[in-house]
């Protein structure tokens, strides 16, 4: 398979772990994958317009006018839990699916994600995604992604109780 990109494509890079998730709390599939459409249209938003200035659609339509974009949901394991994670897969699989209809045809979309984040089948995108691995991580590489990534899902798993997070964190060495 070729992954050439088209020229003059414009980049459009979404941080997963900043979508707000809370709403996707306690919804069946349909609501759940509904709301996640919802907050990563918000995400965008917030990434093209950085100041909050949601009331001036001029930046999304300069955008949307200027030729083919690359999508790039990075970190999808950064989505901490496994059910939300699966909710924004069927998400991002929608907005692949459609945007041939909404004259988006040149578009392309990468989805970054650490292989851990992955392995859940519920989580795993359909036939159109094409996977790859691009390089294992050297030892110090991986012992400063543990020393930065685990404690981050700790506060988000267990955000009632941050004095023990922080407690815990303290305690572990890499």
């Amino acid at each position: 398979q070729t992954c050439a990109l088209p020229i003059c494509i414009r980049a459009v890079f979404l941080k997963l772990r900043d979508l707000k998730l809370a709403a996707l709390q306690g919804l069946d599939a349909e609501g759940g994958v509904k709301a996640a459409e919802g907050a990563l249209r918000q995400l965008w938003t917030e990434t093209i317009l950085p100041d909050g200035d949601s009331q001036s659609p001029r930046p999304v339509e300069e955008l949307l006018g200027s030729g083919p974009i690359l999508w790039i949901f990075d970190g999808l394991d950064e989505v901490f839990l496994p059910d939300q994670r699966a909710l924004v897969t069927k998400a991002i699989e929608k907005q692949v699916r459609l945007a041939p209809g909404t004259g988006r045809q040149q578009d392309r979309f990468l989805v970054t994600s650490r292989v851990q984040g992955y392995f859940d089948p519920e989580v795993e995108f359909n036939d159109d995604f094409f996977e790859m691995e691009i390089r294992k991580l050297e030892f110090d590489e991986s012992c400063r992604f543990i020393r930065l990534w685990f404690p981050e899902a700790e506060r988000v798993e267990f955000p009632q109780n941050p004095e023990a997070v922080e407690k815990e964190i303290g305690r572990a060495h890499v």
